[in-house]
């Protein structure tokens, strides 16, 4: 019996001491999965990328001096956290770099850059010299360390752990002379995949600077457009005057001259009307006094003397008496002569209004 008592008793020494060590060790490994949890929880991921609007000027007049020529766009930076941290957030100092876009082969050629017709520079007449900023003030152009003008956008994002966050950057474009030799169309140039770069890091600084990783960039895509318009300009002429003459004055003579700016290549002709509406040219000075019936015969001529050729606004067909011509974007002057055959008239002053038109 006491042999029965001691064995009970060994079985229970033994039941213990594996209930104990069945503990312990299922604290060590309690132990063990807690400690790999807190060393995932300060791992981290970070992902940024950006989307930019298109840049389109519009219509433009590129012969018109008072052209607005600025516009401006935003670049959308997103940024997303994987940190584990309980309470982490992650400031990524992003910087963005583009380089001259697909219109043009040469990369380099940031400074300008060019908007082509159809988004193919061929020859100068063809392309729409602008360029891109970083401030307000067109002073810094937007450029890429891999070329000579180096200035890239620079931004921070913090982004708290599991989330995403956005911030916008404005760029400013502006079209830079000369563009008045451009002819009708539009023009574009593609900043696409290639063109354009967008790189990170980590950081502790709320100051953007520049980037110095060399981790394979992030592209976005944007394009940059405008419509030339056709367009003609004409400045107002000098009054001709005759002067004080004699009534028995005849094959009196007088000029000035009309200055046309077509776009490059418009054809155009110009018209000129007198107050009767005479399709040929052929007007009335009527007298400024009142009570004086007489009007003075006139006619408007293109060219010199009193057999210079008519001047009217009959543009079409055998019966043409305009004057004609292709614009070159900058001003062409067309000389409007008058002839007075006779001023058998009363005396007195006499006015009359002719209308200058240009057809495009």
């Amino acid at each position: 019996m006491y042999q029965t008592i001691k064995q009970q008793m060994n079985k229970q020494k033994i039941r213990q001491h594996l209930r104990k060590t069945f503990s312990q060790r299922h604290i060590i490994m309690s132990l063990a999965c807690a400690l790999s949890l807190f060393s995932a929880q300060e791992t981290w991921a970070l992902a940024c990328k950006a989307s930019m609007s298109d840049i389109n000027f519009g219509k433009v007049n590129v012969i018109d001096p008072n052209q607005s020529a600025v516009i401006s766009s935003t670049i959308t930076v997103s940024c997303t956290s994987d940190s584990w941290f309980e309470f982490g957030t992650t400031k990524a100092n992003v910087c963005l770099a583009i380089d001259s876009g697909s219109a043009v082969q040469q990369k380099s050629q940031i400074n300008p850059r060019f908007l082509c017709e159809n988004g193919s520079c061929n020859t100068n007449n063809n392309r729409l010299a602008f360029n891109l900023y970083t401030d307000p003030n067109y002073n810094n152009i937007w450029g890429s360390p891999n070329y000579a003008i180096k200035n890239t956008i620079n931004t921070i994002v913090s982004v708290p752990r599991y989330q995403t966050k956005e911030t916008e950057v404005t760029v400013y474009a502006k079209l830079t002379e000369p563009l008045s030799k451009v002819h009708p169309g539009i023009y574009n140039n593609l900043f696409s995949e290639g063109s354009t770069a967008l790189v990170y890091e980590t950081t502790n600084s709320d100051t953007p600077k520049d980037c110095t990783t060399n981790l394979q960039p992030i592209r976005f895509t944007f394009n940059v457009l405008a419509e030339v318009e056709k367009n003609c300009i004409i400045n107002k002429p000098q009054d001709i005057a005759f002067g004080t003459v004699n009534s028995s004055a005849t094959n009196l003579q007088g000029q000035t001259a009309v200055n046309v700016t077509c776009t490059q290549g418009v054809p155009y002709n110009v018209k000129l009307e007198p107050s009767n509406k005479n399709t040929n040219g052929s007007g009335e000075m009527a007298s400024t006094r009142a009570g004086n019936p007489d009007k003075v015969p006139y006619q408007l001529r293109s060219g010199s003397g009193m057999n210079g050729k008519i001047w009217g606004n009959i543009a079409l067909g055998a019966s043409s008496n305009t004057i004609s011509g292709n614009g070159h974007g900058s001003a062409t002057e067309h000389k409007i002569y008058a002839t007075v055959p006779s001023t058998d008239y009363r005396a007195g002053d006499y006015r009359d209004t002719v209308t200058v038109k240009v057809d495009y």
